[in-house]
């Protein structure tokens, strides 16, 4: 008898609520999402700039390049070619009448740390630090001599775990090695 009252009370409600004015269900589709705005297409950041040949070694994409005059005819380019923590590897190659050249004998001057270029002496000083501090590591100096880059000063000063950091020299006095020797340390 219980089971019969809930089922008559239950079909009671269910007449009740379908004429108490609910909303009726709208099945009709949804219209269509309005389509996105097209957006520009990106620049192709993987052509190599204009050149004969790679600019970067080891398959490396060059990430940026730079033309810097040097006279009339000769100009120095840089490429930046990969960035680490706190240096990046550069390659110099030389440019006459528009047609590039080796910066060194076998090719472009390939280096580690951050290199920089004075027109006034024709020169490229390079600091390749051994950490981050800059307190240790290696310092070169190559002068432009003819239509090639010749070493001049090969500088190192080893890490010393007791380095006063407030009293750092410049990497121009460190021990002066030789322009004959060049080890290039592990990148970072």
């Amino acid at each position: 008898m219980r089971m019969r009252s809930f089922i008559i009370l239950a079909a009671l409600v269910s007449i009740a609520l379908a004429c108490s004015g609910a909303p009726e269900i709208d099945e009709t589709p949804p219209p269509p999402p309005t389509p996105a705005p097209e957006t520009p297409p990106k620049p192709d950041t993987t052509q190599k700039p204009a050149g004969v040949g790679p600019l970067c070694p080891d398959d490396l994409e060059p990430i940026e390049q730079r033309r810097i005059p040097v006279e009339d005819g000769l100009a120095l380019i840089e490429v930046s070619c990969e960035m680490f923590a706190y240096q990046g590897r550069f390659i110099y190659w030389l440019e006459r009448d528009g047609q590039r050249q080796p910066a060194v004998a076998g090719g472009g001057l390939d280096l580690l740390g951050f290199p920089g270029f004075d027109p006034a002496d024709r020169t490229i000083t390079n600091l390749s630090k051994y950490r981050g501090p800059g307190d240790c590591g290696e310092w070169l100096k190559f002068k432009l001599e003819g239509e090639r880059f010749v070493l001049k000063e090969h500088r190192i000063r080893e890490c010393d775990d007791n380095a006063d950091f407030d009293n750092i020299p410049s990497p121009d006095q460190w021990p002066l090695v030789g322009p004959n020797v060049h080890r290039r340390p592990s990148p970072p």
